[in-house]
């Protein structure tokens, strides 16, 4: 860390007093700089939000997208396994046993990849 002599620390304070005399005070200084550096916070939020409100948009048009699809896709299980509708439990029972055997095949192929 470079430390200042007193010369170039004296000349700083200097240059702040000026500054803090053309601001109306040094009160009056720190406030200006605190608005600006809060104003600098505001745009840069502006900006945070807006990247956020463009995900969210671009989410909103994937689901315009793809929830008809997925209606279809829904609707044609439905007719080919000859039902009218899925029930929450049959598909909780599904989802089950697709993580069921998914680790089975995890550990019965984990156990002969090890030997």
């Amino acid at each position: 860390m470079k430390k200042n002599t007193v010369e170039e620390s004296s000349w700083d304070y200097a240059d702040l007093s000026k500054r803090a005399k053309e601001a109306g005070g040094p009160e009056a200084l720190t406030d200006t700089i605190y608005e600006a550096g809060r104003n600098a916070g505001r745009i840069e939020g502006a900006v945070d939000v807006a990247g956020v409100v463009a995900a969210l948009y671009g989410m909103y048009k994937l689901f315009k997208i793809t929830a008809p699809k997925i209606k279809k896709g829904v609707e044609r299980l439905r007719k080919h396994w000859g039902k009218e509708a899925i029930t929450p439990d049959e598909l909780e029972d599904a989802k089950q046993q697709l993580i069921q055997g998914i680790e089975d095949y995890d550990a019965v192929n984990s156990t002969v990849e090890e030997n």
